[in-house]
């Protein structure tokens, strides 16, 4: 951090060390898989004889993940100290955090209704709507039933008296 100091940047705010922060976790997760994945893929020495080599550089691989792991950590414990830091220095007020604390007594303000909120408050009387639609047209339709077999009807008897 001392970095930007000395190349004339301004020093870093709390919220651009935070997301240095998660940025640092990510990699580190990331160089964990990366590790596991050398781990995984190393062979345990069971008699078999295997090529010098390949373990070497199995070994190598696997040494440089954990020597950067370990820096990144380092990394992620600086920026929590600098975080630390500049939140300390942030002072709030004792009636500033007592005006955050809700009281059981206390009325809370009314918030207005979000559309969301409206209608689910509409949902039984559009439930309601819904079903008494369906219900005319379940009439409708036995209407519809009974005329297409009278016509239906009317067409068998005329086509039996003609042939």
């Amino acid at each position: 951090m001392d970095v930007y100091k000395r190349q004339g940047l301004p020093p870093l705010n709390v919220t651009a060390l935070c997301q240095l922060g998660q940025e640092t976790v990510h990699e580190i997760v990331l160089k964990t898989l990366e590790l596991f994945t050398h781990l995984k893929a190393t062979q345990i020495p069971n008699g078999v004889q295997i090529r010098y080599q390949n373990h070497q550089d199995r070994k190598k691989k696997i040494d440089e993940n954990l020597n950067s792991i370990t820096v990144l950590f380092r990394k992620l414990k600086v920026v929590y100290e600098k975080c630390n830091e500049n939140c300390s220095t942030l002072e709030m007020s004792s009636s500033s955090m007592a005006s955050q604390i809700p009281w059981i007594n206390e009325p809370k303000p009314e918030k207005p209704i979000s559309e969301r909120q409206q209608r689910v408050a509409d949902l039984p009387a559009t439930i309601q709507n819904i079903e008494a639609k369906n219900r005319k047209l379940k009439l409708i339709m036995e209407q519809i039933r009974t005329i297409i077999w009278d016509v239906n009807t009317m067409m068998a008897m005329r086509n039996a008296g003609v042939s």
